[in-house]
């Protein structure tokens, strides 16, 4: 079988997958306009805005791709009780992504908003808390997760440290995917992973696997040594990461380290 029908084949059976994502989700601005003088008030251009776009970011991106490969994906994320949040659920609904948004007055919707002009990004702008979200949001998403977890065949989490994904939502998906014998697929954010521990695949970039191991990355050799050592002392199955030719992933399994075509590994 031929690699390329092998990846056609895969592509087909996704639209039977059901894919569970957790994690933070945002909202992409985007505000184009013209800049034709400087400000009187500051040694600054104007920007006159013309349009503007929305799109979700974070982990409303990744089920977004999800939904486009044809599979059925489903987002559980947290987010502020404001339009910011109607327009995520929008933009999602619109890419055939379920949604189970658990909004809070407390929480602020994250928003990061560029503005551009001629193709050039300007500036950028966020909003957004990256505190943990508190006891009681957290029982709800736990909820919402345990309503599902029967209903999907593989987890992601799609951690970005805005919050959602604290160290109590990430342990306990994990034991309710384990105990449904479902796969967990995590995209990693910080230096500890031990705190995804039992997960089955994780996903950094190079950078990121440096800082969690203390070790460089910049080999093929460095990549599959840094990776054994998560999965050594971090509890994890395999780590996939891109390589620095870009052109493979580096795929370290417990029992059999190996090397294979990956496009878009650290993108999940």
């Amino acid at each position: 079988m031929t690699e390329k029908a092998s990846f056609s084949e895969i592509l087909a059976r996704l639209g039977a997958a059901r894919v569970l994502c957790i994690g933070d989700v945002m909202l992409d601005r985007f505000i184009y306009g013209a800049i034709e003088r400087i400000s009187p008030e500051a040694p600054i251009p104007v920007l006159l805005v013309e349009r503007e776009s929305y799109m979700p970011g974070g982990a409303g991106n990744v089920v977004s791709n999800i939904a486009a490969l044809g599979a059925n994906a489903t987002l559980i994320a947290t987010t502020g009780a404001d339009g910011d949040s109607r327009d995520i659920h929008t933009q999602l609904k619109d890419r055939g992504v379920t949604t189970e948004l658990v909004e809070s007055p407390s929480l602020t919707t994250t928003v990061k908003s560029r503005f551009v002009c001629s193709a050039q990004q300007m500036l950028r702008v966020d909003r957004e808390k990256a505190d943990s979200i508190p006891a009681d949001i957290e029982e709800q998403v736990i909820a919402q997760i345990t309503a599902h977890i029967d209903r999907t065949d593989v987890v992601i989490l799609s951690d970005y440290k805005k919050g959602l994904l604290t160290d109590r939502i990430v342990t306990e998906t994990i034991r309710l995917a384990r105990a449904a014998n479902k796969p967990v697929i995590v995209d990693p954010k910080g230096k500890n992973f031990a705190r995804y521990r039992g997960a089955t695949v994780i996903t950094p970039n190079r950078k990121e696997l440096e800082a969690a191991t203390g070790m460089t990355a910049k080999t093929d050799d460095d990549v599959r040594a840094a990776a054994r050592k998560v999965i050594a002392t971090g509890g994890i199955t395999a780590v996939l990461c891109h390589t620095q030719s870009g052109r493979h992933g580096a795929d370290c399994r417990k029992r059999r380290p190996r090397f294979h075509s990956c496009a878009g590994a650290g993108s999940l």
